[in-house]
């Protein structure tokens, strides 16, 4: 009978103190919100370079009177990321009355002039509207084609080129870096720096020609650039053609 005893005294100890818990911890919830102490009153926007704070914030669509636990940081965060050139967002609450929000943005690695539209692509070959702020911003190469049949998104052509891209700047990232305008002339691929220097790669094995190119500059590095030629041609097979300025 004692030990029963025992154990409903402890029983009735522990519910006691978890009903004394929970009423203070309701209490402090309705003193806090009596108070205003959890209403959103800063919102701190992190790793943004692009895209304008302001339209970050108002992305977010919230109700600057609510507490801060009472937003949906889940929704938020796909609120931000349906934002161009946003690739991703991360929401975190700052107790007790701040938002922070992590952006990544999207870098673009080429500009891409189609017959009606301008657009952006990045790594993951997404496109990118091409306003005239993101042009002044984003100082990546051009993309032309000068094809019988006009390309649009989701075109074969456009994604191999874009693949072109990818893998060359992977292979010869000196080269991209330097690269002013890539051209496409009915399948015909050159490639034009910023100093001017073209390059023509032909109708085929482009990414092979890169590798190609690069071992030559290595050759060549002690004496000379691909700048000090005006020309590169790269066309035929197993050769290389070149013209100095």
């Amino acid at each position: 009978m004692h030990k029963y005893l025992q154990i409903c005294k402890d029983y009735a100890f522990i519910t006691l103190n978890s009903i004394i818990l929970v009423t203070l911890f309701y209490c402090s919830i309705l003193y806090a919100q009596h108070i205003n102490l959890f209403t959103q009153e800063k919102i701190v926007v992190l790793g943004n370079e692009f895209v304008n704070q302001d339209t970050i914030i108002d992305a977010m669509n919230m109700n600057a009177d609510e507490a801060i636990f009472v937003y949906d940081l889940s929704e938020i965060q796909e609120n931000v990321e349906s934002i161009e050139f946003v690739k991703s967002a991360k929401v975190s609450r700052i107790f007790p009355s701040t938002l922070m929000i992590e952006i990544y943005e999207r870098n673009p690695i080429i500009l891409v002039l189609l017959e009606e539209d301008k657009y952006f692509f990045d790594g993951e070959e997404t496109p990118l509207l091409a306003t005239k702020s993101a042009i002044k911003f984003f100082p990546v190469p051009i993309m032309t084609f000068a094809n019988d049949d006009s390309l649009k998104l989701g075109d074969f052509e456009l994604t191999k080129a874009l693949r072109f891209i990818n893998k060359s700047k992977d292979i010869h990232h000196e080269l991209y870096e330097n690269l002013s305008e890539v051209r496409y002339k009915n399948n015909n691929l050159s490639l034009i720096t910023d100093d001017r220097t073209k390059i023509d790669l032909g109708d085929d094995e482009a990414i092979y020609k890169i590798s190609i190119l690069k071992e030559f500059q290595e050759t060549v590095q002690d004496k000379r650039s691909l700048n000090d030629y005006a020309y590169i041609d790269l066309k035929i097979d197993n050769q290389i053609i070149v013209r100095e300025r």
